[in-house]
């Protein structure tokens, strides 16, 4: 049971690696959830892209439409890994998912 919930800590933790790097890459000042959504559609091993692979669902649509989402967010020239930070829902959000 507790490899269960390692696997998770592990995904999750990566999940929020791909987010932070995509939010660089579109130089987006916040890690917003459009970003864990964009990280878990392009990540293979997802649950999210399981879903649409055992659906026969093709995401292109969905990742265009994430990406467009996520290129009207605030954008700043001078974002790094140093000085991004997670959005307020974010936080919060992961506060309530730790009980």
């Amino acid at each position: 049971m507790n490899t269960i919930f390692e696997k998770l800590t592990n995904q999750l933790n990566e999940t929020i690696e791909s987010s932070v790097s995509l939010a660089l890459h579109n130089k987006n000042q916040e890690v917003e959830f459009v970003h864990i959504i964009w990280a878990l559609l392009t990540n293979t091993n997802s649950l999210l892209n399981q879903v649409f692979n055992k659906m026969n669902q093709d995401k292109t649509a969905i990742e265009l439409d994430i990406k467009s989402y996520a290129s009207k967010l605030p954008q700043v020239s001078t974002v790094t890994k140093e000085n991004i930070k997670i959005s307020r829902g974010m936080v919060e959000a992961l506060q309530k998912a730790q009980g």
